[in-house]
């Protein structure tokens, strides 16, 4: 995390931990799940589902095989 950086950078290049420094992060919970069968869901992608920022279907990327897998993401505000 950014804020974790700054104090690590700031003897090496100040203008870098400064910027470092300006962007908080907004930590949140994360799962992936892994599934022996596909879930029965139209979209590889859902986001602002109530507690949850977003949901991708992972295995739906190009190039993925293998087992239904899913990340999962909290909001903020939630996690």
């Amino acid at each position: 995390p950014a804020e974790q950086a700054a104090p690590l950078l700031v003897a090496h290049d100040p203008a870098m931990a400064a910027m470092a420094q300006a962007c908080p992060s907004a930590p949140c919970w994360t799962a992936m799940l892994g599934f022996g069968d596909r879930i029965a869901i139209a979209k590889d992608i859902l986001r602002d589902a109530g507690i949850i920022g977003c949901a991708a279907r992972n295995s739906a990327k190009p190039g993925r095989s293998g087992i239904e897998s899913w990340v999962i993401q909290a909001t903020p505000d939630w996690s």
